[in-house]
């Protein structure tokens, strides 16, 4: 049995740093779309695990997220699980848009699938990376919780296209009143600086 599957590319469509904790990094919310760009993740059961890659740069396969995800769910199972792994790599690696955690996620799904396990793959995809889970469905969700320098988030749950909406709506508003009030009060616009510790 072999299996294509699309590693889907996903948007922060806002940030909200609700404050600062004691290690020095910020807790967050921010809402995550999944959307159409995607790595291709090819896996098939073989004689022994191995990993090829095209099209855009990517770790060798030792470094690779995609055998780590494999050594994930095969320490939850207790068993080797042998696997051909070919990657066709399209979005753009460090640019905040989850390709990688999209392929440990893609990697989970297909190991499951191929080999006929019965594992849930939540619990081990959160140990493999913390916005793993969110690739397992994608589709929109609210991230909460603390944001290390690479887009560390914790705390997923559904949110459909309507209150999405809503929250559009709200912090559009929200943002029009503060830009009033600054006018009113004649303070120059804030600029936030990337950097996630202080």
């Amino acid at each position: 049995m072999k299996v294509a599957l699309p590693a889907r590319a996903k948007l922060n469509l806002d940030l909200k740093v609700i404050g600062r904790r004691g290690d020095g990094f910020h807790d967050i919310e921010t809402h995550m779309q999944s959307i159409a760009l995607h790595d291709l993740l090819e896996a098939a059961p073989s004689k022994r695990t191995s990993f090829e890659a095209d099209g855009l740069s990517v770790p060798a396969a030792a470094d690779n997220i995609v055998v780590k995800a494999l050594a994930a769910i095969q320490a939850a199972v207790g068993r080797e699980l042998p696997t051909q792994f070919h990657l066709r790599k399209l979005i753009p690696p460090g640019a905040g848009l989850g390709g990688a955690s999209s392929d440990a996620a893609a990697a989970l799904r297909a190991v499951k699938m191929i080999h006929g396990l019965d594992v849930n793959l939540a619990e081990i995809a959160g140990a493999v990376g913390a916005d793993v889970p969110f690739f397992l469905t994608g589709g929109c969700a609210l991230a909460e919780g603390a944001r290390l320098v690479r887009d560390r988030l914790a705390g997923y749950r559904t949110l459909d296209r309507k209150r999405l909406r809503c929250v559009g709506r709200d912090q559009r508003r929200a943002a029009e009143r503060s830009a009033a009030r600054r006018r009113a009060s004649g303070r120059p616009r804030q600029r936030l600086r990337g950097t996630a510790r202080s």
